[in-house]
């Protein structure tokens, strides 16, 4: 019985974070706010599975992994700079502290997997999820452009239900194509997406999506292109002759027609619009907007470097809860609700000087070694169901990264979580392999640890 409760315990919050993860793909920063101040969803959840932990335990399995020991270092070492600010800032401390908080997730998520032995499913959840999500891309932004301000609002807050970034669009967007591209989604289960037209039809839709974020945010262009660039590099299949024959013609459809399609916002969906945001990647710009923005924020970082790798800052950074734009002398909104650098990295060099920026590397570059590592051996061993998840989720992690070098996206649950998450199936993933590898059991599934 004891057994049973303390099981419950931890699939509830498995459960509970794919709804999470859900509802933040499908509604964005709406969904975060669902619950009551200062308790939101993603909180709820993380207590519910912190609270399973400490009655029934489940993650002994993953401390052999030495990614989690580097989680919890950076743990470690972060919260040394959130403790003192606590009595200073009080909440303000607590909320900029989520961007390391929630690396709980990676822990609970990996623990709990290997523990109750359901890794097998992600994979299959996410073949559920993912043709809904290709669908509802483009009809929530139609939705957005044409209700507008008439959306209603999450209870107890003034933010749409629906309240999604292009830039988070991207990065789930090139998980998706990553998935696909590998076949995951014929492999593992019954596949959901057919052949043929059917399937030609898909791609369509992910393109007019991918487009979208393309022409309304520069970090999407670089996340869907550093998840596609390293699935084309170390897999290359015929799939993506597909993809860039549909876009090709989508492009050039755009182009010649010269069609703009109006989304509410500064910027409209056009191949002009696309072209003029790569361009401004590279310092190219046509548009005092994006220059001005580009400027803006290289000017930030520079200040932040100056301040930490090369001034008074080094060791310390300048902790969690002061609020960075104002410290810095970089506010650009009134009410003073920009808090922290569109660089997620930058803001932990910022907050936790070069030994928390150090560590914070180690960990990225340590976690994405493991995968690549990974699937160079499951691949040399024939075990191809297995190194095409390491190499989706190398990809999709890589997405996640380059979002975050743009945006305030890891600070937030529905960057944080999600960017968590994934590391902890990719921990789930890893020390799976390492128990199977000796003898690469035969089934070419996904095996229970």
């Amino acid at each position: 019985a004891l057994l049973a409760a303390a099981r419950r315990r931890r699939l509830v919050f498995l459960v509970g974070t794919g709804v999470l993860l859900i509802g933040y793909a499908f509604l964005g920063r709406g969904f975060a706010y669902l619950g009551i101040p200062p308790l939101y969803v993603g909180e709820i959840v993380l207590g519910v599975g912190v609270l399973a932990l400490v009655l029934s335990g489940g993650l002994r399995a993953v401390f052999r992994s030495p990614v989690v020991w580097l989680i919890l270092v950076f743990m470690a070492w972060s919260a040394a700079r959130t403790i003192p600010f606590i009595g200073t800032y009080q909440f303000d401390a607590l909320r900029d502290a989520v961007l390391w908080l929630y690396a709980l997730y990676a822990l609970l998520v990996g623990g709990f997997l290997l523990r109750e032995g359901r890794l097998e499913r992600v994979v299959a959840w996410y073949r559920r999820v993912m043709p809904w999500y290709l669908a509802w891309v483009p009809f929530a932004a139609l939705v957005i452009a044409v209700v507008g301000d008439a959306l209603p609002v999450m209870p107890l807050s003034t933010v749409p239900i629906i309240d999604t970034k292009p830039g988070d669009n991207a990065v789930h967007l090139a998980g998706v194509a990553v998935f696909l591209f590998l076949g995951l989604h014929r492999e593992v289960g019954r596949a959901t997406i057919g052949s043929g037209a059917r399937e030609w039809l898909w791609w369509l839709i992910w393109l007019l999506g991918a487009f979208t974020a393309a022409a309304t945010n520069r970090g999407g262009i670089l996340g869907i292109l550093a998840a596609g660039g390293s699935g084309l590099l170390l897999r290359p299949l015929a799939n993506w002759r597909k993809v860039a024959a549909l876009g090709a013609v989508l492009l050039a459809v755009f182009f010649v027609s010269g069609v703009s399609i109006d989304l509410g916002g500064r910027r409209s969906v056009s191949a002009d619009q696309i072209f003029t945001n790569i361009g401004s990647i590279f310092g190219v710009t046509q548009g005092q907007d994006l220059g001005a923005t580009r400027e803006w924020r290289l000017t930030w970082w520079e200040n932040i470097v100056d301040y930490t790798v090369f001034g008074d800052y080094f060791w310390t950074g300048k902790g969690y809860g002061i609020n960075l734009a104002d410290a810095d002398g970089f506010q650009v909104n009134a009410d003073g609700s920009l808090r922290s650098p569109h660089n997620g990295h930058l803001n932990i060099l910022a907050r936790t000087g070069v030994p928390g920026f150090a560590l914070w590397i180690a960990l990225q570059v340590a976690f994405g070694v493991s995968l690549f590592r990974a699937y160079l051996r499951a691949r040399h061993a024939g075990r191809q169901t297995w190194a095409n998840v390491n190499l989706w989720l190398l990809a999709y992690w890589l997405a996640f990264l380059v979002n975050a070098s743009f945006d305030v996206y890891l600070e937030g649950p529905q960057g944080g979580i999600w960017f968590w998450s994934l590391m902890g199936v990719g921990i789930a993933v890893l020390e799976t392999q390492r128990r199977l590898e000796p003898s690469w059991l035969p089934a070419e599934e996904l095996s229970r640890p």
